[in-house]
């Protein structure tokens, strides 16, 4: 008897399925990262829009609305409203909320996130945020902010959890079955029906806009929606030849 075809054996088989569980499982932990990335919040994200750049800039007058940042009676940094004046910039750029790790004076110099096309929005001020990072509208899944490191945690832990899955499932089926799944039109228009779903879910918020409450949950549930497609039409090739 002659050797099977390699589009027909059985290691091809498991190492070809294996390899799209890889990207099914890379591509749901993928889903993650703006999930845990959080939103900026809407001062920031109306900055980005106007084009963000981060200056230094210089407190001129008292700062007003002066409070301790306290971690058990241990001062962390103040909170305050300040008037900042921008090199090449606005004279009086008004910042709310401004976050130092020094108690701000007149006179001390500070980053500050603005837009030289919207000045009227006035600034951001966040010594323990990373402004260069906020001036770029982008999710971001690194050790170099703490939402960045969730992110990054989440990237991992559920690409993990999908590999798993992916790797149970195929050396819990039996070859045939496999093959008949990766032809099988109901499972791959499932999928495809999926992932379509998906992009139009995510259409707006990667534009700019933001969804309706229904659209946006599916976005946030992506991860999961494309793991749980996966699982369900790949269960039925478990235990079969």
């Amino acid at each position: 008897m002659g050797a099977l075809p390699l589009t027909d054996s059985a290691g091809w088989v498991r190492a070809r399925t294996c390899a799209v569980w890889a990207l099914v499982a890379f591509a749901a932990g993928a889903l993650v990262v703006p999930v845990l990335s959080g939103s900026p919040g809407p001062k920031v994200t109306a900055l980005q829009k106007a084009g963000a750049t981060v200056s230094n800039a210089t407190v001129v007058g008292r700062p007003t609305s002066l409070e301790r940042d306290l971690s058990e009676e241990v001062v962390r940094g103040y909170y305050a409203d300040l008037v900042l004046s921008v090199p090449n910039g606005p004279g009086r750029l008004p910042v709310d909320g401004a976050y130092t790790h020094d108690r701000p004076r007149e006179g001390a110099t500070v980053e500050v996130l603005w837009s030289p096309d919207a000045p009227q929005l006035g600034g951001v001020v966040h010594a323990r945020r990373d402004l260069h990072l906020l001036a770029r509208p982008h999710w971001q899944a690194g050790a170099d902010s703490a939402t960045g490191r969730g992110a990054l945690f989440g990237l991992i832990v559920v690409t993990v959890v999908g590999l798993l899955l992916g790797t149970v499932l195929t050396f819990t089926s039996g070859t045939e079955a496999l093959q008949e799944l990766a032809w099988s039109p109901l499972a791959q228009t499932v999928r495809a029906a999926t992932t379509v779903g998906l992009y139009l879910a995510w259409l707006p918020m990667l534009t700019g806009h933001t969804p309706a409450p229904m659209v946006g949950l599916l976005a946030s549930a992506g991860f999961l929606v494309v793991l749980l497609v996966h699982c369900f039409t790949s269960v039925r090739a478990v235990g079969k030849g």
